[in-house]
Parts: C-alpha cells; sequence; structure tokens
C-alpha cells in the first residue's frame, strides 16, 4: 500500500497541476478554510516557486484580502436529503428555524429557503456602493451579472446572510448555483472581500474547532477502456466498510487520521448518511494537494440496500470515487 508520504507527494502534483491550470483555485480552497474558523481575521499570502505555488494562511478567521473569483463545481441540487432538514439533523450541524444552516466553507451560514428570495427585510441599498467599487475596480474579475447591469440595484443579487459585521451575497439567476460575495463592514461602510463564479454548499458545523472530511469510495472501471471509474459498490451486510477520507481544510497535508472524530450517522429507509470531522488545525498551515487516506468506518448497522451518503456537502452526496 502506498503509504501517506507518497499520496501526499502525488497530491501536490496534481494541485501544481491545478494552478498552472487555474491560479485562482487553491486562493478558493483557502477563503473556504479561514471562513471555517470563528471571527478573528487571518493574513494570507501566495508564494510562487516556478509552477508550484502554496499558499500559507494562519488559520483562525475569515480571510479579509479581496481575491479573484475561482470556478468551484456547484451542487447538483438544491433539494435536501430528509436528514438534512433540520428536524433529524446530528447535533454537529448548526439549525435555524427548522433548517441546516449551508455556506461555502465555515460560517457565516444560511437557511437554503433564503436563496431564492433572500433574507426578509434586508436592505439591499447598503451594498450597492460596495458592489459598484468592485465593478469598478475589478471590471474583469467581477462576476459578470454586476458588470452587465445597468444599475447594480437591478441585478440579480440577494442577502443571503448578515452576521454583525460580516454579510453574504448570492449574484445570479440560477438558483441551483450559488456564486457568493462576500462582504466586512469596516469604519462604517460595507467592503467586499472575496468572491466566486461558484461554489459546493455544505453544512455548517456548530463546533469551530471542527473541519469536514470528505468520504469516498475505491472506484472501480465503468467500462473495459478503463477510462472512466466510478464509486465500487460497498457490502449491504457489513458492519465494517472501507472508505477514503481527505480534509477539506488547509492542513498542511497533514494525515487526518489521527485527528478524526466519531463519525456521526443518520439513517433513513433509503440510505445512511455519515458525518466525519477532524480536529481543526489552529496554527499556522500550508495548503498543498491534499491526500486521501484509507480507513475502516463502522457503520450503526449493514446498509442492505441503502447508499451511504458523505454528510460533508449540502444536500449529502453518494461517495465519490477515489481516483
Amino acid at each position: 500500500m502506498i503509504d501517506h508520504e507518497e499520496r501526499l507527494t502525488q497530491a501536490m502534483k496534481r494541485a501544481v497541476v491545478d494552478v498552472k491550470a487555474d491560479p485562482t483555485m487553491l486562493a478558493a480552497r483557502a477563503r473556504q478554510a479561514g471562513r471555517r474558523r470563528l471571527r478573528r481575521r487571518v493574513s494570507l499570502r501566495v508564494v510562487t516557486a516556478g509552477l508550484a505555488a502554496v499558499i500559507i494562511a494562519i488559520a483562525g478567521g475569515t480571510i479579509w484580502q479581496r481575491m479573484s473569483p475561482a470556478t468551484i463545481a456547484p451542487a447538483a441540487s438544491l433539494t435536501p436529503a430528509p436528514e438534512q432538514t433540520g428536524d433529524a439533523a446530528p447535533p454537529l450541524l448548526q439549525v435555524q428555524d427548522g433548517e441546516v444552516l449551508v455556506s461555502c466553507g465555515g460560517p457565516p451560514g444560511w437557511k437554503p429557503s433564503v436563496i431564492e428570495h433572500g433574507l426578509v427585510g434586508a436592505d439591499r441599498r447598503q451594498f450597492v456602493p460596495a458592489l459598484k467599487a468592485l465593478v469598478e475596480e475589478s471590471p474583469t474579475e467581477a462576476p459578470r451579472e454586476l458588470v452587465a447591469a445597468a444599475d447594480i440595484d437591478d441585478a440579480p443579487w440577494r442577502v443571503v446572510a448578515m452576521d454583525g459585521s460580516e454579510a453574504v451575497l448570492s449574484v445570479g439567476e440560477d438558483l441551483d448555483v450559488v456564486k457568493p460575495v462576500y462582504l466586512e463592514r469596516r469604519l462604517g461602510k460595507w467592503q467586499v472581500t472575496s468572491w466566486s463564479d461558484g461554489c459546493s454548499l455544505e453544512p455548517v458545523l456548530a463546533s469551530s474547532t471542527a473541519n469536514w472530511v470528505q468520504v469516498s469510495s475505491s472506484n472501480e472501471p465503468a467500462d473495459p477502456s478503463g477510462r472512466r471509474f466510478v464509486a465500487r459498490p460497498l457490502p449491504g451486510d457489513a458492519l465494517d466498510v472501507q472508505v477514503w477520507v481527505r480534509e477539506n481544510a488547509c492542513a498542511s497535508g497533514r494525515d487526518p487520521r489521527p485527528y478524526l472524530r466519531e463519525p456521526a450517522f443518520v439513517e433513513t429507509p433509503d440510505s445512511v448518511t455519515v458525518y466525519w470531522t477532524t480536529m481543526a488545525d489552529d496554527t499556522m498551515v500550508f495548503c498543498p494537494g491534499v491526500a486521501p487516506e484509507p480507513v475502516t468506518l463502522r457503520l450503526p448497522s449493514p446498509l442492505g440496500d441503502r447508499q451511504l451518503l458523505d454528510g460533508s456537502t449540502w444536500p449529502a452526496t453518494p461517495l465519490r470515487a477515489e481516483p
């Protein structure tokens, strides 16, 4: 079996390819990691050596630098699984008014029901100057819906979260793709701190000392060509199943297994959803490629013909195939 160091080396090589193809991808990952912590600002800088790029962040707060937008794979649908509607949610998730709060990575989160129309009573006008400044300063990078609008106030955007001196807007008419714009209030004025062309939603964790772990499955060829792979089916009669785990947040490429917390489960007649986290690293961290690690997952009961879902996404999704 390939050890952690070799898997990490391979993941770092993939990250270099990612940066070469899209220099903003790792910046987006760092922004997500930063928002997993509550309220304390961090500093972030990008160090480039040859083709390699490593993002170094002091974990512990909201990334405040202005960043270029990055495209992240959107969630497939905004229809939640039954266990993510709030009533049956495990206690490690933040729930408000019967809904699991979601975000593009850590707090502040918002209720999925506000994505379509925005927060009731939120005054959009207070954010217009900040959005105009964004378009004027970054016309080629700002969300195209804002750039194309004759009047920013008439553009398709909604206020989805406000938490003290922070706010999150969702831009665009496609409700299945959240394009977040993050703002902070400084010296009495709202200022854009970062934005993205799309993000994958995840439930907001109740603890600021926990990080989401993605759970995936081994792969098998989808066809005789061996060029396409799918997740290998898990045995329906076993309590212990083999899966792969990787941390969502920047953690200096550490092996996540020593930091895994006890997984939480929600069972329904059709599925078993696993919610798995690690203890967050609050020291200075960097973001190389993240190596997945094999681990044995003890289920509360055999799957039978049910599907195992990864609860680190919203809605929960079937385990993807680990390449």
